[in-house]
C-alpha cells in the first residue's frame, strides 16, 4: 500500500461507521485527517478518538452548497 506519511486526507462523513474506519486506516499509514461531516457533536467525537490514538486530526463540521448550483437551478416554489 502507498505511504500516506505527511499527506492530508479528507474524508467527508468520516465521523462515524465506514468513514471512521478509513479514518484510522489512513491514521496508521501515517495521514494527517480531516473529518468532515454535518454534525458537530460527532465529528469532534470522531477527532477525539483518533487523536487519543496517536493520530493527528482535525474537525470540519459543515454542509456545502455551491453557490452556482444556485445560480443555475434556482429554487422553485412547489407546484400542486
Amino acid at each position: 500500500m502507498e505511504s500516506y506519511k505527511e499527506k492530508v486526507v479528507v474524508i467527508t462523513g468520516g465521523a462515524t461507521g465506514i468513514g471512521f474506519s478509513f479514518a484510522k486506516q489512513f491514521g496508521n499509514e501515517g495521514a494527517k485527517i480531516v473529518i468532515a461531516g454535518r454534525r458537530e457533536n460527532k465529528v469532534n467525537d470522531a477527532v477525539q478518538k483518533l487523536s487519543e490514538l496517536g493520530f493527528e486530526a482535525k474537525a470540519r463540521a459543515a454542509t456545502y452548497f455551491p453557490p452556482l448550483v444556485a445560480t443555475y437551478f434556482p429554487p422553485t416554489p412547489y407546484v400542486t
